[in-house]
């Protein structure tokens, strides 16, 4: 081993780290990302109604796993498992994505891959389209509706598009 690996090791092994090693990385200023997950994580849970085995359940996620991310401390968490828990209560993993520090909102609100820009208006309208919780029924009624409106916006002429303001 060189000395390199010998100076590295050495650092490590006395740097204090706190239990949230994301807010030791973290400049100074910025929200603990932990804090926010956890609080995504927890809201959707509460709302669910769900007990803990049912989350563990459906997410395979070990329950002293969920029960730190709930607590705000998630240490860089598995990505399949950030996955998993945000399939199993609804949550927009984009919105996972934002609250660990790895998109922004800007990132959800700016321009897709496609070319389409959407407005925090329609990222909320897709969000609740695509909520599992929302019974297909549901969905097909506002998007019925939703397609009914265009159609009356286009009869009156302006194609469905914004006029300027």
């Amino acid at each position: 081993m060189s000395n390199a690996s010998h100076t590295i090791r050495a650092i490590s092994d006395t740097t204090p780290r706190s239990e949230n090693a994301y807010a030791d990385d973290m400049p100074p200023g910025q929200p603990d990302r932990g804090a926010a997950f956890g609080a995504l994580i927890r809201d959707a849970f509460t709302r669910s109604g769900w007990t803990q085995e049912r989350l563990v359940e459906e997410t395979g996620i070990s329950r002293s796993t969920l029960s730190r991310w709930m607590r705000g401390h998630a240490e860089r968490p598995d990505a399949e498992q950030v996955r998993a828990a945000c399939l199993a209560l609804g949550i927009d993993p984009r919105r996972a994505a934002i609250a660990l520090g790895f998109l922004t909102d800007d990132d959800l609100t700016g321009t897709s891959g496609l070319g389409i820009t959407y407005t925090t208006e329609v990222a909320e309208a897709l969000e609740i389209l695509a909520d599992p919780a929302l019974p297909s029924s549901k969905r097909e009624e506002a998007l019925s509706y939703l397609r009914w409106v265009r159609a009356e916006a286009r009869k009156a002429g302006n194609g469905g598009k914004r006029s300027a303001s």
